[in-house]
């Protein structure tokens, strides 16, 4: 993954769907997704960062694992 300047980059929020946010982040251009979710179970972080993984990937966007280098490494 190559970024050029400027890019879009989408800060997934506490208030939906960080795998909806991610799609339409993606659909709008985005070219870089951080899951970002301080509060919320391992497992959970792990399954939403399989699936945005995979859109970042089809989408060729990069994908930021937020504060959890176990889960980053684990969904690679």
């Amino acid at each position: 993954m190559h970024l050029k300047s400027p890019f879009l980059c989408c800060i997934t929020a506490d208030s939906s769907c960080p795998v909806t946010q991610a799609e339409k982040a993606l659909e709008g251009g985005a070219a870089m997704i951080q899951l970002r979710r301080k509060s919320a179970s391992g497992s959970a972080l792990y399954s939403w960062a399989l699936r945005i993984q995979e859109l970042c990937h089809a989408r060729d966007a990069l994908f930021i694992m937020n504060d959890r280098v176990d889960i980053a490494l684990a969904a690679d």
